[in-house]
């Protein structure tokens, strides 16, 4: 049974399984992403700012339907994944702009002779990313190296299976050749192994700091740039003057650290989240915080109003 599939976490149904790759098809997809750099690093900056361009356009027409696939695979209200989506568009639109003047050469004061800095593409690029901001985490990865030149593998979160490949279905839409951007399926366990192919010039991952951990070591073991952004969550010490109540109602540094920015955009609380308060707050206050859940809510296809609630009275 394949590990990557799409469950909607407000029902616990199975939507979507896809068959985990093999090594020859990721070896197969590598080489035609290897093949395209070839020919995407030479494209002008205004050809590759069209497909940035096109990109950002039918992100937001299709805005509504990409929202809801959000709140499908990952419970994210259906408001939340619209306003992602079109977040994402402005990134696209946000490099297509700029690329160009940003990776322009820059000359460099020497006491002899010239000297300029110069950005260039080196390759094929691996990305490594999570679910909780399915389509900003791959396009914030996929706009700067496309516009520089670079072509991209993917590997998403085997819990949003449809967002990768939506993401690459995007891309080919708006007028990418293949290779350029293309989604594998594969468990992350055979992430280092496509880290050893030659052929893979960099990678950057989201994620944990295990897995952090794990991914540059496979990534120097290879002599390749990495760039690694990993999660965690500071304890949250809530101190006695604190307004308990009315930060739990996500006004304040309580709901928004906690049921926002704790390093995954879940909509609910995380074991991880540490609350550490200082001294005993009264009983009354306790019940005001258990009953405070009216306002959170996870979304699935059929109904977007349904409540989180029971999660922090059970709590």
């Amino acid at each position: 049974m394949s590990s990557i599939k799409t469950i909607n976490p407000a029902t616990g149904e199975v939507l979507k399984e896809y068959p985990e790759m093999t090594s020859g098809e990721v070896s197969e997809i590598i080489a035609q992403a290897d093949k395209t750099f070839k020919e995407w690093r030479k494209k002008s900056f205004s050809e590759r700012a069209k497909v940035l361009y096109n990109a950002a356009r039918i992100m937001r027409e299709r805005k509504e339907e990409l929202g809801k696939l959000c709140s499908i695979e990952m419970g994210k209200l259906h408001r939340e994944g619209i306003a992602e989506v079109e977040l994402c568009a402005g990134i696209f639109e946000y490099y297509a702009e700029n690329g160009e003047k940003l990776l322009a050469d820059k000359p460099l004061e020497t006491p002899h002779g010239k000297a300029f800095l110069s950005y260039e593409p080196i390759g094929v690029i691996l990305s490594v990313q999570p679910w909780n901001f399915p389509f900003y985490q791959t396009t914030r990865s996929a706009a700067p190296n496309l516009i520089v030149g670079n072509t991209i593998v993917l590997k998403h979160a085997s819990n949003v299976p449809q967002a990768g490949e939506m993401m690459e279905k995007i891309l080919l839409e708006a007028g990418a050749p293949k290779g350029v951007y293309t989604n594998i399926f594969v468990p992350g366990s055979k992430v280092s192994e496509i880290l050893d192919d030659p052929r893979v010039k960099g990678a950057a991952l989201t994620g944990s700091e295990p897995a952090g951990a794990s991914f540059a070591s496979a990534a120097g073991k290879n002599v390749k740039k990495s760039i690694l952004e990993l999660g965690g969550s500071d304890a949250f010490i809530v101190m006695p003057d604190a307004d308990l109540v009315g930060n739990i109602e996500g006004k304040g540094v309580f709901g928004g650290k906690t049921l926002f920015l704790a390093g995954e955009k879940s909509n609910y609380i995380l074991p991880e989240d540490e609350i550490l308060i200082r001294e005993k707050f009264p009983d009354s206050q306790i019940v005001k915080i258990k009953n405070a859940g009216h306002w959170l809510q996870v979304d699935n296809s059929q109904d977007f109003n349904n409540s989180v609630k029971d999660f922090l009275i059970k709590g």
